[in-house]
């Protein structure tokens, strides 16, 4: 059989849009969750680097606030179905169960990968010397 590649198929405007709503939603999706994956980061390396409970609530703060995003997209956008067709009252329950784990399963790796990486980032500045207090800032040496 002799078949168009995807590069053939590209070319038709129907193909195009489709490609692109397909990227325009991934981005929708991804960017947001980034957004608040920096801020969560940002908490964790104040709450690491200075001493206070300030800095842990907010850090806890920043990260019940992507939970909840992150809640609401598995559980109210189109969940992860697990039974096809018409399902029970009890097989619903299940299903809202699964999504629910699968959401708390993406925060756990979510804060996972954040704690690996500001974990590494404050330990590459603790070697490099670069601790600063706080309220202090560093101006350049004077020229002689």
């Amino acid at each position: 059989m002799n078949r168009p590649g995807w590069a053939a198929r590209l070319q038709g405007p129907a193909a195009r849009a489709t490609l692109g709503g397909r990227i325009a939603t991934l981005t929708e999706e991804a960017f947001p969750v980034l957004r608040w994956s920096v801020m969560v980061g940002f908490a964790r390396y104040m709450a690491i680097s200075f001493s206070g409970l300030l800095y842990d609530a907010v850090y806890w703060f920043f990260a019940g606030l992507l939970f909840a995003y992150l809640a609401s997209r598995f559980l109210l956008s189109p969940e992860i179905r697990i039974f096809s067709g018409q399902i029970s009252r009890t097989r619903r329950l299940v299903q809202t169960a699964f999504n629910f784990m699968v959401c708390v399963l993406a925060f756990v790796v979510v804060l996972w990968v954040l704690n690996a990486l500001v974990d590494g980032f404050t330990t590459l500045r603790a070697q490099d010397g670069v601790r600063r207090t706080p309220g202090v800032s560093v101006a350049a040496p004077a020229i002689p």
